[in-house]
């Protein structure tokens, strides 16, 4: 961690505990900060030069997404990735989004959700590629209209993107990840809406068969 707050544009009304969220969350989900791993308040606030109020707000909101644990005597530690939370997170998707794609249709726009499906083939970066599958599930969601729903599964897509990025490299998944894609749009052209969940359904069953196959076994708590 070698920024500090300065060195971020930002416009004068935004907080500085949502400048020092925001920036802690990125390096979080892209695992610059990796699962475990120790978090030194004393550190952030000489890096980002703010007093401790700010920070301790920032590391009290990361904690409620769960990407940072909060122990008793003021240890804090970025939430590990274990097994358990594979099966929540995939539990959780599968009961809201095959929802959210039936709300989907009529509601997004296909030749948006084509280009954002082959946006995934243009990088072979695993970061890259988990935050562009982030934005393609993102604005499917955003059809449903329901806010409640899309900020939750905001917040989902972020534990996601963490762990398929600390998991490595999937070149290999990258077509199946478009061919999947392409189906669940294609239906949501032709206003076929259960075949938009069937479709989804079985995108997310790969997806975890996926995450589940490769996730390296030291990185399992």
């Amino acid at each position: 961690m070698n920024k500090n707050l300065s060195s971020f544009e930002k416009p004068e009304t935004a907080s500085i505990k949502e400048t020092v969220y925001q920036e802690l969350r990125r390096r979080i989900i892209f695992c610059e900060v990796q699962p475990g791993s120790l978090i030194d308040e004393k550190q952030l606030i000489g890096e980002f030069q703010v007093s401790r109020t700010p920070i301790r707000e920032a590391l009290n909101s990361l904690a409620e997404e769960g990407l940072v644990t909060i122990y008793p005597r003021r240890a804090i530690a970025v939430a590990p990735i274990t097994m358990n939370d594979i099966d929540n997170l995939f539990e959780v998707r599968s009961l809201l989004e095959p929802y959210i794609v039936r709300q989907a249709v009529g509601h997004v726009d296909c030749d948006r959700l084509v280009e954002l499906a082959e946006n995934m083939c243009e990088s072979d970066d695993i970061a890259t590629l988990a935050q562009k599958d982030s934005t393609f599930h993102n604005y499917l969601s955003s059809g449903c209209r329901n806010e409640v729903m899309v900020n939750m599964l905001e917040s989902v897509f972020a534990q996601t993107q963490r762990m398929r990025v600390a998991m490595g490299r999937q070149c290999e998944r990258i077509p199946f990840t478009r061919a999947e894609h392409l189906a669940i749009i294609e239906c949501i052209r032709h206003r076929d809406a259960d075949g938009a969940e069937q479709a989804m359904r079985k995108h997310l069953t790969a997806a975890k068969m996926t995450v589940m196959g490769l996730y390296h076994p030291v990185e399992i708590v």
